[in-house]
C-alpha cells in the first residue's frame, strides 16, 4: 500500500473522531445519533451484568460471528472461540468433545439458557445434535465454576444463549457439500413469531443432515461415519409484566449413525461396527422475576430423556471374504453354537437415560454488593 493511500485511510478513520471532539461544529439534525448496544451476560455470575462490569472473565461469540462461519451445529460454532477445541475421539462412531484449558469434555458444563443441556450419555454424541439456528450467542467462562454449576464445571462453562427475535420472519436454506466424493446434504428451516408488541414470541427450528461413510485411507474402515440426523424444536417466551419473564424450550432429535466396515451388511456381520439409533427429548422451563431493584430470583427446570439402540463390537479377525484362505462360512452364521457371529449378535444393547434438573437462585443487592444463594 502506498504512503498516500495510508494517509487517506488515516484521515478517513480520524475524521469522525476529530469532528466529535470539535465542539464548534454543530450536529447535523438530519442525522440521527448512533446508540451502541451494551452487551449483558449472565454466565459468569448467574446474574445479568454488563460485559464490561462482570467480575469473572466471560468470552462471547456473537451471532454475527456465528453467521459468518455458517455452522450447522454447536460443535462447528464453538470452534470460533479461542482456546476451545472440538476433538473427535473415535473413527468408528465419531464421538466428539469440547476441550477447555486442555481438559476433556467431562470437565466442562454445557448449558442452554443457563440450565444443563446434556446428560452424561447425551454428551457423548450430543454436540452435533444442537442446531446452530437455536443459538444467538455463546458465553464461555474458563476455569472452575463448580460452586455455581456443579461438579462438571471444572474446566469451565459454555452457555448457549437462545435468540429472542424482535420481529417475525424466518429463513429456509439447503446445501450440498462433497468430501472424498461423498455427498453431504442438509436442510434447515427457522420461523420466528413476535406478538403483543414483543411481549410474546416464539421460534421454530427444523434441521436435517445426511451423509454416507467416508474411508480416507482405503483400508475398508470408515473415518467419517454414515449419519442421518433430524432435529425439530421450539422455544417461546412471554413477558406478562415488566418484572416477569417466562421461557420454555423443547427439542427432539432422531439420529442413526454407523461406522466400521462392511457397511452394506448387518452390524453383527462386520469385523468392527459401532451403530447407534437415538431418540433424544430435551427441554426446559424458566421463570425470571424481578421483585424490586434490590431483589430478583430465577427458578428453572430442565429434562432430557434418551432412548438408544446400540451395537459395539463385531466379528473381530474372522475372514469374511469367500475368496480368501481361512474363510469359514459357519463363523458367519449366528445359529451355529460357538461361532463368531453368535457372539457378535449378543453385542446389541438398549439404553434409557432420564435426567431431571431443578435449579433456583435468589439475588439480593446492597449498593455495589450482592448476595446470591439457591438450590
Amino acid at each position: 500500500m502506498s504512503s498516500r493511500s495510508l494517509l487517506s485511510l488515516f484521515l478517513l478513520l480520524s475524521t469522525p473522531v476529530l469532528r466529535a471532539q470539535n465542539s464548534a461544529v454543530p450536529p447535523d439534525p438530519a442525522t440521527p445519533p448512533v446508540i451502541l448496544d451494551k452487551l449483558t451476560v449472565t454466565t459468569g455470575t448467574r446474574t445479568e451484568r454488563l460485559l464490561s462490569e462482570v467480575p469473572v472473565r466471560t468470552e462471547v461469540v456473537l451471532r454475527e460471528d456465528i453467521e459468518l462461519r455458517a455452522p450447522l451445529n454447536f460443535s462447528q460454532a464453538i470452534e470460533l472461540l479461542n482456546g476451545a477445541r472440538v476433538e473427535s475421539d473415535c473413527q468408528n462412531c465419531n464421538t466428539s468433545q469440547v476441550q477447555l484449558l486442555g481438559l476433556g469434555g467431562a470437565y466442562n458444563q454445557i448449558l442452554f439458557d443457563g440450565t444443563p443441556l446434556l446428560s452424561s450419555l447425551g454428551g457423548v454424541y450430543g454436540l452435533e445434535q444442537i442446531p446452530a439456528a437455536f443459538v444467538d450467542r455463546l458465553e464461555v467462562v474458563k476455569g472452575g465454576g463448580s460452586s455455581l454449576y456443579g461438579p462438571g464445571a471444572v474446566a469451565g462453562v459454555i452457555n448457549l444463549v437462545p435468540s429472542e427475535p424482535c420481529r417475525s420472519g424466518g429463513y429456509v436454506q439447503f446445501g450440498v457439500e462433497t468430501q472424498k466424493s461423498v455427498v453431504l446434504t442438509y436442510a434447515e428451516l427457522r420461523a420466528d413469531t413476535v406478538l403483543a408488541e414483543g411481549r410474546f414470541g416464539g421460534t421454530l427450528v427444523a434441521q436435517g443432515t445426511r451423509n454416507d461413510a467416508i474411508d480416507f485411507n482405503g483400508d475398508g474402515y470408515s473415518e467419517i461415519t454414515e449419519k442421518d440426523l433430524a432435529v425439530t424444536g421450539f422455544q417461546v417466551w412471554f413477558t406478562p409484566t415488566s418484572g416477569t419473564k417466562l421461557r420454555a424450550n423443547y427439542q427432539f432429535t432422531r439420529e442413526d449413525r454407523r461406522g466400521g466396515n462392511r457397511l452394506d451388511r448387518p452390524e453383527y456381520l462386520a469385523n468392527i461396527a459401532e451403530a447407534l439409533r437415538t431418540k433424544y427429548h430435551r427441554g426446559g422451563l424458566i421463570w425470571d422475576q424481578v421483585v424490586n431493584a434490590d431483589f430478583d430470583f430465577r427458578v428453572a427446570y430442565s429434562f432430557a430423556y434418551i432412548e438408544r439402540d446400540s451395537f459395539y463390537g463385531g466379528l473381530g479377525d474372522v475372514v469374511t471374504d469367500p475368496r480368501s484362505s481361512g474363510y469359514d462360512a459357519s463363523q458367519l452364521d449366528p445359529m451355529v453354537p460357538g461361532s463368531a457371529a453368535e457372539a457378535s449378535f449378543a453385542q446389541y444393547g438398549y439404553t434409557e437415560n432420564p435426567l431431571h434438573y431443578l435449579d433456583s437462585q435468589f439475588n439480593y443487592r446492597a449498593g455495589a454488593h450482592a448476595l446470591a444463594f439457591g438450590i
